[in-house]
This record gives C-alpha cells, structure tokens and sequence, in this order.
C-alpha cells in the first residue's frame, strides 16, 4: 500500500473518522518533511562539490606560488599544508 493509499484508507475511516484524519494529517506532515530534507541534502551536496572544486583550485595556486617565488614559500608551504593535511 502506498503513503496515498494508506492516506485515503484513513480519512475514510469509519469507525474513529478524527483519528484517521489525524493519522493521515501526521502522515502528509511527515512526506513534506521527508521532502524538504530531500532537498537540503541535495543542495549540500552541490555545495559541497562546488567547495571541493574552489579547494582543488586553490592546492593548484599553492603549488604555483612555491615554484615561483620565494617570497610566498613560507605562507604557501604552511596553507597548502594545512589544506591537504600534511
């Protein structure tokens, strides 16, 4: 039985017509909720992928920056450190 089925099976209770309708209430509540976490998650994973791909370019400035110039050894050396863990 699916959630809509289940939904119109409670509001056609006949034997407790409120407690179906509030059963089948909390169940609507709870789809929507199911849904909004739904794209939450989706948006998070886009962030992430978005924020992962700004990392990667900025590991590849680093490792420029230590090539080129002595001047940004140290400051490069210790970002690019702690942004690949090591």
């Amino acid at each position: 039985m699916t959630d809509q089925e289940l939904i119109v099976e409670l509001r056609n209770s006949k034997g407790w017509p409120n407690l179906g309708n509030a059963a089948a209430d909390r169940i609507e509540q709870l789809l929507e909720s199911i849904k909004g976490l739904s794209r939450t998650w989706a948006t998070a994973a886009v962030n992430l992928e978005v924020s992962e791909g700004k990392l990667a370019k900025a590991v590849v400035a680093l490792r420029d920056m230590l090539e080129d110039s002595e001047y940004w050894s140290p400051y490069a050396r210790a970002t690019l450190a702690e942004l690949v863990g090591k």
